[in-house]
């Protein structure tokens, strides 16, 4: 049996629910390690079987979080591991989402939200948590009881049918979703992704998914806004890892951008371009830049640029601003975008220690043979705040 963990609710509230785990051999090292006081063990432990989808060491890693076990206190951290848990039914996880919005840690103070967490947990049978939730009912009016009530029967619909979330006023599950996404790729089978510097921006936490996979965590390991690189390193090793073009490029030579434009909007598979290198500098004359004419759209931000034999040349970072132009000129300008050079990226990761692989001169593919190994080490990095 698990050891008891404190909660966040209420201090009625002080026993939790104990729910089943998939017990997988992380999350039990996890657990002997946080029953030592070994948190750096615990956490890296628990998050090992959290991303493999044990809910139990996704409430574990939420607590730790939210109650700074080991590590800095990170309510939105705290919230993202809940979530998680809850979608599959941990009724510990539930009862300290809806101590989060009880109490506004990280989220916006909510009794309605709290009432209906804190009444899907009491469902699952606890006597405990059944009191607490009688206690909390006197501090709100009939209208929130009613209010919380039904997006309790919304969400048990949901779990039960395995249905899209009903639309209303207030969703049933409002959950940390990412404020804006951009690209990266992998250049280390540690797992340290290449992406812009303005796609990490002021993120409180970082999200790094693979194409067909779910997303992992990732951290900041080094930036440059100058030339507007970062470095993260996400939770998945061995991954598939690009190499990096050695020698200069031409101008017309034909490259393939991939990356993960317009979020939400399009295909979540990954977009594949082309074009050529059009000039070897960027605005006025910024010679760390490439423009290339092939389609760049928001999302694309720190994607990589690849040569026909399948190489990295440069870092997608940005496309003319149409409007501006038409403004200036009286004409719209056609697939002008611009990417930073290999080798301004290669200098950024050498200082800060990180290694990399450079290509050798390889045979010149087909474009649907470059998007194919592009898929492998490309990557949607997600912002959250």
């Amino acid at each position: 049996m698990p050891a008891r963990m404190p909660v966040q609710f209420a201090a009625a509230i002080l026993v939790i629910v104990l729910s089943g785990s998939a017990f997988s051999d992380e999350f039990d090292k996890g657990l002997a390690a946080y029953d030592r006081g070994d948190y750096a063990t615990a956490l890296s432990n628990f998050r090992k079987a959290a991303e493999q989808g044990d809910a139990a060491a996704q409430f574990y890693l939420g607590n730790m979080y939210g109650n700074g076990n080991g590590i800095p206190k990170n309510y939105k951290q705290a919230i993202y591991w809940y979530a998680k848990a809850v979608e599959q039914g941990n009724a510990d996880a539930q009862l300290n989402l809806g101590g989060m919005y009880r109490y506004g840690n990280g989220i916006p103070k909510d009794y309605v939200m709290a009432y209906m967490w804190l009444n899907l947990a009491a469902s699952q049978g606890d006597d405990v948590v059944r009191a607490g939730r009688e206690m909390f009912e006197r501090s709100m009016t009939p209208e929130q009881v009613a209010e919380a009530q039904r997006l309790t029967r919304e969400w048990k619909s949901r779990q039960e049918t395995g249905g899209a979330r009903q639309k209303s006023s207030k969703s049933a599950l409002d959950l940390p979703q990412p404020v804006s996404s951009g690209t990266g790729f992998y250049v280390s089978a540690e797992g340290h992704v290449l992406t812009n510097e303005h796609v990490i921006g002021d993120c409180s936490f970082l999200g790094v998914e693979p194409i067909g996979k779910p997303p992992v965590t990732a951290q900041v390991v080094a930036k440059d806004a100058r030339n507007d690189l970062a470095v993260i390193l996400s939770r998945e090793k061995g991954v598939r890892f690009a190499q990096i073009r050695s020698g200069g490029v031409r101008q017309g030579e034909r490259v393939v951008v991939y990356g993960f434009p317009l979020s939400g909007a399009i295909a979540s598979t990954g977009n594949a371009t082309t074009g050529n290198v059009s000039a070897l500098s960027g605005i006025q004359d910024d010679t760390r830049m490439l423009q290339i004419s092939a389609p760049v759209q928001p999302g694309n931000s720190g994607g990589p640029l690849i040569d026909m034999s399948g190489a990295v040349v440069g870092i997608v970072v940005s496309k003319l601003n149409a409007a501006k132009v038409m403004e200036i000129t009286g004409d719209i300008p056609q697939n002008i975008n611009f990417s930073l050079k290999a080798n301004i990226a290669k200098s950024f990761l050498e200082s800060h220690g990180i290694k990399y692989k450079n290509a050798l001169k390889g045979r010149e593919l087909s474009v649907p043979d470059v998007a194919d190994a592009a898929r492998k080490f490309t990557v949607r990095v997600l912002c959250y705040q």
